[in-house]
């Protein structure tokens, strides 16, 4: 799951660069609930790294959960993350709505 995960981080950081949008500042993970890691996307170096869920996050963060099939589904582009946005738990530190972040999402698929 990890080589797929860093193959639509990829794809997102050529949409990103193709757009010339910025990183965004705050790291971003991913919680599959069905599993006992989270990934964190590392936007700027492009790497996927998997951490056990009880690790504190620590700086600003975005978290997203959703279940193994909504991901499957996103990165195989079955769905968009505008479609699925809402059926996705957030947890943000600080809690404000980055919306460069949300846009970029649209192209984490393979």
């Amino acid at each position: 799951m990890t080589k797929s995960i860093e193959k639509a981080l990829n794809n997102l950081n050529k949409n990103r660069e193709k757009r010339k949008l910025k990183i965004p500042k705050r790291k971003v993970y991913i919680d599959v609930l069905e599993q006992n890691y989270i990934y964190e996307l590392n936007i700027k170096s492009n790497k996927v790294i998997k951490r056990k869920k009880n690790q504190k996050l620590k700086g600003d963060f975005e978290k997203f959960k959703l279940n193994y099939s909504m991901l499957i589904g996103l990165i195989t582009r079955h769905f968009t993350w505008t479609n699925i946005e809402e059926d996705i738990n957030y947890y943000r530190k600080p809690d404000t709505y980055d919306e460069n972040l949300h846009f970029l999402m649209n192209f984490f698929a393979i």
